[in-house]
């Protein structure tokens, strides 16, 4: 169910910095810990499909490979940020600061309805979202009752 994987991140940024990333504060491993970051990626999916369910079915895609471009993106910032948020705690650099935001910004908009998503899938994901409609409605609201039609065909 991963939106994005490890090379992914290390395509965004570098994999010198997911190395730092990822290991403990002083630990200058040679490897990233997989863990690490397979648990962030979870935890920015996680968010991903608390915003898009109702919209959308979830989980969007099974593999990296199948994930919409937009949603990947959005899973890799918001993965990179969690990993900084990890070793940072508050202090997190302003530029990954605006990738959060702006994550959820796009998030915002996909519930809203303001943004697509292209899906690489059949039409048959899209048409299998829920469709919700409220009707605050009851029979004594109505103005006018059946016997007032007849004789209109």
């Amino acid at each position: 169910m991963p939106y994005c994987n490890k090379i992914d991140l290390i395509q965004a940024r570098s994999e010198e910095l997911i190395k730092d990333l990822s290991n403990e504060s002083g630990d200058k491993s040679e490897s990233i810990d997989d863990e690490i970051v397979a648990d962030r990626i979870r935890q920015a999916d996680s968010l991903i499909d608390g915003y898009l369910r109702g919209r959308l079915p979830v989980p969007i895609a099974d593999t990296p490979d199948e994930t919409p471009e937009l949603i990947k993106s959005i899973s890799t910032d918001l993965s990179i940020y969690y990993l900084y948020k990890r070793v940072s705690g508050m202090l997190l650099p302003d530029d990954i600061k605006e990738l959060y935001k702006e994550a959820l910004r796009l998030l915002k908009d996909i519930q809203k309805g303001v943004l697509t998503i292209d899906f690489p899938k059949d039409e048959e994901t899209i048409s299998a979202a829920p469709t919700i409609v409220k009707i605050n409605k009851t029979a004594a609201d109505r103005k006018f009752n059946d016997d007032a039609f007849i004789g209109f065909d």
